[in-house]
């Protein structure tokens, strides 16, 4: 394993200080082979905490009693044929019933939902190059949409080089079921979403963009409060 690997295998057990971790956020950004590892790697954690769930207490029974009834029911004449197809019924029911085991994530809040689509979608910036040292620029033109119970004001922003959309809603956007906070709390949190991350630093504030959680979280400190 060279030095490369080492860093980015203590990147994902969170092994590296603020600093290290800060530097090694930084090459997120150039690296799509590193940044492509870490979504895999939170995403597989993400996997393996649903899976720790504890099944029910009669999986094992219902399991056993599908395979007892395949067993009675496989005609004796075609006892080769019917084994495959015995072998494939049972096969789907155990797979049935482990996925009637497992909890399933629950439905994002509609500005979830909304702020990830528009993220999607954000414009190159038009217009003179900006300094990095300008400060947020806001492109575009911002737009008011209804996302459930929320009206989400959107305007998109362009930072140190990097595009960002930044939602601002009139009441608490609520928080997805597999949020990871950091830290532990309430606030703030962040959620991976088809290649967007969410952050949110305020109930009624949500920024995002696709950039690792380090590097966007750095750059919200640095938005429009408003």
């Amino acid at each position: 394993m060279d030095t490369h690997e080492q860093s980015l295998a203590a990147f994902l057990a969170g092994e590296l200080d603020d600093q290290a971790a800060a530097e090694f956020d930084a090459h997120l950004l150039t690296c799509a082979d590193c940044w492509q590892a870490v979504r895999e790697d939170r995403a597989g954690r993400r996997a393996t905490a649903q899976l720790r769930d504890t099944a029910p207490h009669d999986l094992a029974d219902r399991v056993r009693m599908t395979v007892e009834l395949a067993a009675r029911t496989r005609p004796p004449q075609r006892r080769v044929r019917s084994l495959t197809a015995g072998a494939l019924a049972v096969a789907a029911a155990v797979v049935a019933l482990v996925a009637l085991a497992l909890p399933e994530r629950g439905a994002d809040p509609p500005a979830i939902t909304t702020v990830v689509e528009a993220a999607q979608r954000i414009p190159a910036p038009t217009g003179r190059p900006v300094s990095p040292d300008a400060g947020p620029v806001a492109h575009g033109q911002g737009w008011t949409v209804q996302a459930g119970a929320a009206e989400l004001r959107l305007q998109y922003y362009r930072l140190d080089g990097v595009e960002l959309l930044v939602a601002h809603a009139d009441r608490p956007v609520g928080t997805p079921p597999d949020a990871q906070h950091a830290p532990p709390g309430d606030m703030p949190w962040t959620v991976d979403r088809e290649g967007i991350t969410v952050y949110c630093p305020h109930e009624d504030l949500l920024v995002a963009a696709a950039l690792p959680t380090g590097r966007l979280a750095t750059l919200a400190q640095r938005l429009p409060a408003n």
